[in-house]
């Protein structure tokens, strides 16, 4: 290929090879086509780009709508359940004093609704059963009513008083016998009587405490010396230590056989 140029009216013959030859015009020429080709590269990779946004966008638009969706439906049943125990749900005893409420109370470990809205009251002289399947957060609910563990909503109320706000004043009413036996290896049978009395700022005579329930010959063993049903009738004398108020009683009977659990239950009456 040739190329005319005109100049002086003189006329040149100039080749390709003449014009790459020249270094200022072959870098230009380089930077040039290497300039298209980064453009060109970008232009793909910005329309790729744009693309994997339009769906990541779609796809975050469809969850919420799906959650959305899922949560309004949850709303729903969770109306039409409540509706529909409603006829179940036993009214208000007149003429009786309220001693405690359980106001809305949820409960969630990491992502799982262990309670979920659970909303009841106690008066004087009740004696109200948990019912549920192994996971039902019996224990659960038990350890919020009893301050161990915090609601995730909702609150507990005690004649008035807030069991988040006020539950070092409320606390000394409790009696809590949880599902295992809980004692100190360091403390004999008498020694313990002696702290819990001590915790709730009562004085008794461990020696009466341990006449009741046919342990004195004991009183200088450790409380993993006794037998099963031992250790369960001296948890709930622990329990029971200067009139609690509110007595929580987390499976008393476990591991106890059915002449044992008779027996037993018939301490806190």
């Amino acid at each position: 290929m040739k190329d005319l140029i005109s100049k002086n009216k003189k006329c040149y013959s100039i080749n390709l090879s003449d014009v790459i030859k020249e270094e200022t015009i072959r870098n230009g020429l380089l930077i040039l086509i290497l300039s298209c080709l980064i453009y060109f590269t970008l232009s793909i990779s910005a329309e790729g780009y744009n693309k994997k946004i339009q769906r990541i966008k779609y796809k975050i638009f469809n969850s919420l709508k799906k959650r959305n969706t899922e949560y309004s439906r949850t709303l729903e049943e969770e109306k039409r359940n409540r509706n529909s125990i409603k006829s179940f749900i036993e009214p208000d005893p007149i003429n009786k004093k309220k001693y405690f409420e359980v106001r809305n109370v949820n409960f969630y470990y990491n992502n799982l609704h262990v309670n979920k809205n659970i909303d009841f009251n106690g008066y004087e002289g009740e004696i109200i059963g948990i019912i549920g399947h192994n996971g039902a957060g019996k224990s659960t609910l038990i350890k919020i009513m009893t301050g161990i563990l915090l609601p995730s909503s909702g609150d507990v109320i005690y004649e008035n008083l807030s069991l988040k706000e006020e539950y070092l004043s409320i606390n000394k009413n409790f009696g809590y016998c949880p599902q295992f036996d809980v004692f100190d290896r360091q403390l004999n049978i008498i020694d313990h009587i002696k702290f819990y009395a001590g915790i709730k700022d009562i004085k008794v005579e461990p020696e009466e405490v341990l006449k009741e329930i046919d342990l004195v010959e004991k009183k200088f063993n450790s409380p993993y010396e006794l037998s099963a049903d031992q250790r369960r009738k001296f948890s709930l004398s622990l329990v029971l230590l200067g009139s609690a108020k509110y007595v929580f009683l987390d499976e008393p009977t476990t591991g106890l056989d059915p002449y044992s659990r008779k027996k037993n239950m018939g301490i806190p009456i």
